[in-house]
């Protein structure tokens, strides 16, 4: 096998293993399949609690139970109660094929409003509908992922398969469903062989790498800079004592020009001076 395709298996859902459950009320049937085909069943009770819908306490168990076998959750499914979805057969026998598709979307938005999940399988010339509101969906999903479960298949078991069923029969019909990935299945369009959480964590690792990677070149440019700013400052305080020096040298030299030049007209005062002196004495006749 080449690094393409272990790549790719690596991001791909485990689908070697599928845990299908069913709920009567009473008890939650498990059917794992695998390698072969394991069936457990528990007693369960809906409580009554304000913080807790029905569907969050259902799916708190169901991953109890899985952790406690051992049981792999990133492939789920649920097979519903006949009274839970809205349950129809209609005859299309009038509409063409490639309206089919959009006159059931009717029929759903119909019966549980706006933006209803609904999914069908013929039986004979007649279509076996099932629909659940949006919000229902949402429902499911959600608590499943609050308990660390991941849903892939929710649907009902038709009437025309469901004969004398058990439960575990039940839960390893829509194990099944999900396997083969046929109808119905309420999530049929939700559900992808792609493991999107690891993809999110290996997205979330690398953006983390490469947020490492710019923060220290933004460290080692700054310190870099750093350095830089701090060198040049050196050369510059270095340069600066040295025209401090020169500085003081010219005003020590201006200064001494300028007592050289008072002692030289200070000279040139005291010789005339004496000059005058001796033209005194001249006068007085003192040199003679």
């Amino acid at each position: 096998m080449n690094f393409i395709e272990r790549l790719t298996n690596f991001f791909r859902e485990d689908v070697g293993e599928i845990v299908g459950i069913y709920f009567d009320g009473e008890k939650i049937f498990f059917a794992r399949l695998s390698d072969k085909v394991e069936t457990e069943q528990i007693n369960f009770q809906i409580a009554d609690e304000e913080n807790f819908s029905p569907v969050e306490q259902l799916a708190e168990k169901i991953s109890v139970m899985c952790a406690k076998n051992g049981w792999k959750t990133s492939r789920t499914g649920i097979c519903l109660r006949d009274d839970e979805p809205i349950i129809a057969r209609q005859d299309f026998e009038n509409i063409p094929e490639d309206e089919l598709e959009g006159a059931m979307k009717i029929w759903a938005n119909a019966q549980a409003g706006a933006g209803a999940v609904f999914t069908s399988i013929r039986e004979g010339e007649e279509i076996w509908l099932e629909t659940l509101p949006e919000n229902k969906i949402e429902e499911y999903i959600s608590a499943w992922e609050k308990n660390s479960l991941t849903l892939c298949g929710l649907s009902a078991m038709p009437d025309f398969l469901a004969k004398d069923f058990t439960g575990a029969e039940k839960a390893k019909f829509i194990a099944e469903v999900i396997a083969e990935k046929k109808s119905p299945n309420l999530l049929s369009e939700t559900v992808g062989t792609w493991n999107l959480k690891k993809i999110s964590k290996v997205a979330a690792i690398f953006f983390l790498i490469a947020l490492g990677i710019v923060s220290a070149k933004l460290f080692y440019d700054l310190q870099t800079a750093t350095e830089n700013f701090e060198s040049a400052q050196k050369s510059f305080n270095g340069h600066g004592e040295e025209i401090i020096l020169q500085k003081t040298l010219e005003k020590n030299i201006s200064a001494m020009k300028k007592i050289n030049s008072l002692s030289e007209t200070q000279a040139e005062k005291i010789s005339k001076l004496n000059a005058l002196i001796n033209l005194g004495k001249v006068a007085d006749g003192k040199f003679f």
